[in-house]
């Protein structure tokens, strides 16, 4: 066989003209096929050939297709899973033969509206589920932290509980002097009160200039 290509067309010439055999061709292109609208067409030409009196067709659809008409003397089969159709030609050596077929190829998608809706359902539930998780147990978790602190809180004395106190309420942070200032503990009572304190792991004591920076310790702070 010789054989050459001419626009969209494949054209396959035997090179001994005097024998008669039998040619299997087969081939994939996407140059037969139109859209119209929802719809497909596809047209097959087989031009006219001395030589050649008889031939036969398969063309081969996608599962997914619908036929809606075909060239007469067409038949209809499956074969692994494909919808196909297959013809057995006479030729006109005076006449091009051409093979027509119409058909809808449109995917029913109702399986994937319904996944879509039931997982959109499901992470709505799941959402909900832990946001109302994250409520309730973020309220018992504060509840429970705040037990421990007040816990803490109860083995203090008078004045080291002034002095925590002051803290939190100034971002678990404040200089030396300034918890002198606003508490009005003298400032050796103090020194004490933050010995004893920093002891406990409560505080940590930075030197700062003349004073030092007194931070209440995270492990408290989240206590």
């Amino acid at each position: 066989l010789k054989f050459a290509t001419l626009g969209t067309n494949i054209i396959i010439e035997p090179r001994a003209r005097t024998e008669e055999y039998k040619v299997t061709i087969q081939y994939l292109t996407n140059t037969l096929t139109s859209k119209n609208g929802d719809g497909w067409s596809l047209s097959y030409l087989i031009p006219t050939y001395k030589k050649i009196n008889s031939a036969g067709l398969i063309l081969s659809f996608p599962n997914t297709a619908t036929i809606n008409s075909f060239s007469d003397g067409g038949i209809i089969f499956t074969e692994n899973s494909n919808l196909k159709i297959g013809w057995k030609l006479s030729l006109d050596e005076n006449k091009d033969t051409t093979i027509q077929a119409k058909y809808h190829n449109k995917i029913n998608r109702k399986v994937d509206y319904i996944k879509i809706a039931f997982y959109s359902l499901l992470s709505i539930i799941l959402i909900v589920a832990l946001v109302l998780c994250i409520k309730h147990g973020y309220c018992k978790i504060t509840k429970r932290l705040t037990k421990g602190k007040k816990d803490i809180m109860k083995t203090l004395d008078s004045r080291e509980k002034d002095v925590i106190n002051l803290l939190l309420k100034n971002n678990n942070q404040l200089y030396q002097s300034k918890i002198q200032k606003d508490t009005s503990i003298s400032k050796a009572t103090l020194s004490r009160i933050i010995k004893r304190l920093e002891s406990r792991n409560i505080i940590e004591v930075r030197p700062s200039g003349n004073t030092n920076l007194i931070i209440v310790l995270d492990w408290f702070v989240k206590k």
